[in-house]
C-alpha cells in the first residue's frame, strides 16, 4: 500500500527531528535518538522554494556562515533569512567593541545566561538584570554590567532582550516601569502560544514601545554559532533596526513575518512533528518488544523506512495540502484505512497500546465519511485542519 520510492541520500538522523528543551524556550534540533547529532540543522527543503518572511532556498556548494542546512545527496540545502544577505553575518563578527550597539539581557537562566555570554563575547555593551543577583557573576567577571532593577537594566540599551519563564512573568517585571520603556525595542524570546505572542505585542503597543517576539529553536550550548536558529515575528522595520546585533546570539535567525505570533506558531509546529514523530516510532518499537525483537535489530528497517518511503513524500504531501487536492497515486485511503485498522487489531493483540492508531483510524474514518476514500493519505489535513 506503501510505494518505495528511490530519494536522494538523506541520513536517518536527517529524517527525524529531535529537541531538547529547558526553560524559558531553549530549543533544538539533533538527530534520532541513539543517531549521531545535527548539530542544529534543519531539515532538506526543496531548492528554490519560498519560505515565510521573504526567504528562499539556495543550492549552493558550500556552506556559508549566515545559513543552515543539511546535506542531500552531494547538495545542501540552505535557508539565506531575507534581511541579511549572505556575507553579512562574517562582516558583522569583524565589527569591533566600538561600533557594537548596547544589549540588555534580562533573565539569567540557562538560556538567558546563553545570550548574554554571546553578546559580550562579541564586544556588545551588555547590561544584565535577575532576580537572583549570583546568577551573574561570571558575566559581569567577562565583561557584563550588572543593573540593579528592572528599570536601570532597560535604561542602558535600546534593544532588550528578555527571556523568563513565561510571558506572565515578563509582564510582571515590565508593567511597572511606564514610560521607562519609550524608544526601547524590547524582544521577547520568552516560550509561549502564538495567542500569548499576539496579546502580548497588542500590550507592547498601547505602552509605547517597540515589540519583537521570537522562539528559539536551539540549546544553549549553541547559542552564538552560525547553526542556531531563532524565529522572528514582528514589525520589520524594527527587527531590520536590531538584525545585525541578534545574529551575535543566533547565525541562523529567521523573520518569518509582522505577525509576532508566527515564531510561537512554528516552535509549536515543529514540536507537534517531532513528538508525533518519535511517539510513532515508539509504538513500532512496542511492537516489536512484544516478540523479544530488540529495537537495535528493527533499527535499520526503521531507518530506511524513514529515508526512503517517509521523508520523500514530505513534499509531496505539502504540495497537497497547499493546492487543496489529494491524488491517491495507487493507495487510496479507503485501502490504507483497512491497513490502520490491521495496526489497531495488531496492536491489542501484542498487548500493546492502541490509542495512537485508533487515533489514526478514527481520523481516516472521518476523512472516508468526507467523501476522501479514493483520495490519498493527504486527505486527512480536512479532517485534522477542521474537526467537526
Amino acid at each position: 500500500m506503501v510505494r518505495w520510492r528511490s530519494a536522494p541520500a538523506v541520513s536517518a538522523s536527517d529524517a527525524v527531528l529531535s529537541q531538547v528543551a529547558g526553560g524559558g524556550g531553549h530549543r533544538r534540533f539533533t538527530g534520532a535518538p541513539g543517531d549521531r547529532p545535527m548539530s542544529g540543522r534543519l531539515p532538506a527543503r526543496p531548492a528554490g522554494g519560498p519560505l515565510a518572511g521573504g526567504g528562499a532556498v539556495r543550492e549552493r556548494p558550500e556552506r556559508g556562515s549566515r545559513q543552515t542546512g543539511v546535506a542531500v545527496g552531494e547538495r545542501r540545502w540552505e535557508h539565506h533569512p531575507p534581511s541579511v544577505e549572505p556575507g553579512q553575518h562574517e562582516e558583522n563578527l569583524q565589527m569591533t567593541s566600538d561600533n557594537r550597539a548596547p544589549v540588555t539581557v534580562i533573565g539569567l537562566g540557562s538560556m538567558g545566561s546563553a545570550l548574554a555570554k554571546s553578546f559580550v563575547a562579541v564586544g556588545h555593551p551588555t547590561t544584565v538584570w535577575n532576580r537572583t543577583p549570583e546568577k551573574a557573576d561570571d558575566l559581569v567577571a567577562a565583561g557584563a554590567v550588572l543593573a540593579a532593577t528592572v528599570a536601570e537594566a532597560v535604561a542602558a540599551s535600546e534593544l532588550v532582550v528578555v527571556c523568563v519563564l513565561d510571558y506572565h512573568a515578563m509582564r510582571e517585571l515590565f508593567d511597572p516601569l511606564g514610560d521607562a520603556l519609550s524608544g526601547r525595542t524590547v524582544v521577547n524570546l520568552t516560550s509561549g502560544t502564538p495567542e500569548e505572542a499576539r496579546e502580548t505585542a497588542a500590550w507592547a503597543a498601547e505602552r509605547g514601545f517597540d515589540y519583537v517576539d521570537g522562539a528559539i529553536m536551539a540549546i544553549p550550548p549553541m547559542i552564538g554559532s552560525e547553526e542556531a536558529l531563532i524565529f522572528y515575528g514582528g514589525p520589520r522595520a524594527v527587527y531590520d533596526a536590531h538584525s545585525a546585533s541578534l545574529t551575535t546570539i543566533a547565525g541562523a535567525g529567521t523573520y518569518l513575518g509582522e505577525d509576532a505570533g508566527l515564531p510561537s506558531l512554528y516552535d509549536v509546529a515543529l514540536l507537534g512533528l517531532m513528538w508525533t514523530t518519535w511517539a510513532g516510532f515508539m509504538h513500532s518499537l512496542a511492537l516489536v518488544k512484544s516478540e523479544n525483537v530488540s529495537a537495535e535489530a528493527f533499527l535499520p528497517y526503521a531507518q530506511a523506512w524513514f529515508e526512503h518511503v517517509i521523508s520523500p513524500e514530505v513534499p509531496g504531501i505539502a504540495g497537497q495540502v497547499d493546492a487543496g487536492e489529494y491524488p491517491d497515486e495507487g493507495s487510496a485511503l479507503g485501502m490504507q484505512a483497512i491497513a490502520i485498522e490491521h495496526l489497531v487489531d495488531a496492536s491489542r493483540a501484542q498487548g500493546v497500546d492502541a490509542a495512537l492508531p485508533e487515533f489514526l483510524k478514527q481520523r481516516a474514518q472521518e476523512a472516508i465519511k468526507r467523501g476522501h476514500a479514493g483520495s490519498g493519505f493527504g486527505s486527512l489535513f480536512e479532517v485534522l485542519r477542521k474537526p467537526e
